[in-house]
């Protein structure tokens, strides 16, 4: 069960755009800690949790770090192209909106 601390919008397109912003932070929080689990794995204390075995400064990195960083590089694209959509879309959202009258 997902608990909304925000009250709903009745404008469909602030509520879609809220929505994106919601599943946005929440990828960029686990961009966070891939990045976390990948320093670890990068000075050598490892990450059970993401496959990334501890290392020693004398041996080689591990094959899983490289591998790490390839896909927490592929998700930090994903991170920017979804920021930039959603940037777009409250420009739009701004421009046509229904305004408040003020008098």
């Amino acid at each position: 069960m997902e608990k909304i601390s925000r009250s709903k919008s009745k404008d469909q397109a602030q509520e879609s755009l809220r929505s994106k912003k919601d599943s946005w932070n929440s990828d960029a929080s686990a961009l966070i800690a891939q990045l976390i689990a990948f320093k670890r794995g990068f000075n050598g204390r490892g990450d059970p949790k993401a496959g990334i075995p501890p290392g020693r400064i004398k041996d080689p990195l591990p094959s899983q770090v490289g591998s790490y960083l390839d896909q927490m590089a592929s998700s930090f694209n994903t991170l920017v192209n979804e920021a930039q959509s959603i940037i777009n879309e409250q420009a739009n959202y701004s421009n046509t909106r229904k305004k408040p009258r003020t008098e």
